[in-house]
């Protein structure tokens, strides 16, 4: 059965939208206003060469939150590896490791296995 096609937004509820966009409505609210799709509301901002305000103000919380999450990850790095170099120099007779050596071994593999982006 073939897909339906949409009902076309009239000129003015177009217009509408474009200037509530221009004064600074978000698009999730313009979309739930006029009872359309948030794709609808980007497509018409597209159209006017219009821009959400506050798109970029979450891109700098997202980054600034990364960072900080990266800074976490490197202390608990360091703790990490001064506890590994402060284990005594024991060695089991079968030459495996410790059961601490390997908690502390595999602690600090955890940290980083999944953070070899940007801020490593």
């Amino acid at each position: 059965m073939p897909k339906p096609k949409p009902i076309p937004i009239p000129a003015e509820t177009r217009r509408r939208i474009a200037g509530r966009i221009s004064m600074g409505a978000g698009r999730n609210e313009l979309a739930r206003e006029f009872g359309i799709s948030t794709g609808v509301v980007s497509k018409i901002a597209r159209e006017n060469r219009l821009y959400f305000e506050h798109t970029g103000a979450a891109s700098v919380a997202t980054q600034a939150r990364q960072i900080d999450q990266w800074a976490v990850r490197v202390d608990r790095e360091d703790e990490l590896l001064r506890a590994y170099l402060a284990l005594p120099l024991t060695q089991r007779p079968d030459g495996s490791m410790t059961r601490q050596e390997k908690r502390l071994s595999y602690a600090i593999y955890n940290v980083n296995r999944h953070h070899k982006g940007q801020y490593r």
